[in-house]
């Protein structure tokens, strides 16, 4: 058996679809575990469209930082049976991970809104 540890700020809700309808089947809370990616953006130039000049820029994507519920430095573990559910930009800043999931199959409400998903992707 797996565990799964939402390193998002909000809660992931697994979804299946019977008879038409979309039923919930687990819903993962935040862990607390924060990834993030350190960034740094230079402007590099500017591009205009219908008269509007804006900003191009260069965003260059750093060290990973984990940080746990208090902001106290933190890491993550690497388990057998354990997977983080963290960003793409996370999980692509340590391609050497195999245990960092990424939603996967999202659904949109009718307001267009994303309510779930139906499963995780590893990136590669």
């Amino acid at each position: 058996m797996s565990t799964i540890v939402n390193c998002t700020p909000h809660p992931v809700q697994l979804l299946r679809e019977t008879d038409g309808e979309w039923d919930t089947l687990m819903v993962l809370e935040p862990s607390g575990l924060s990834v993030r990616v350190e960034t740094s953006v230079k402007t590099v130039g500017s591009v205009t469209c219908d008269e509007q000049e804006f900003d191009v820029r260069k965003r260059v994507f750093g060290d990973v930082t984990v940080t746990d519920g208090d902001g106290k430095e933190a890491t993550l573990a690497t388990e057998d049976g354990t997977f983080y559910v963290v960003s793409r930009i996370a999980a692509e800043a340590m391609p050497e991970r195999d245990d960092l999931l990424l939603v996967d199959g999202t659904i949109r409400g009718d307001s267009g809104q994303i309510i779930g998903c139906t499963g995780f992707a590893l990136f590669e």
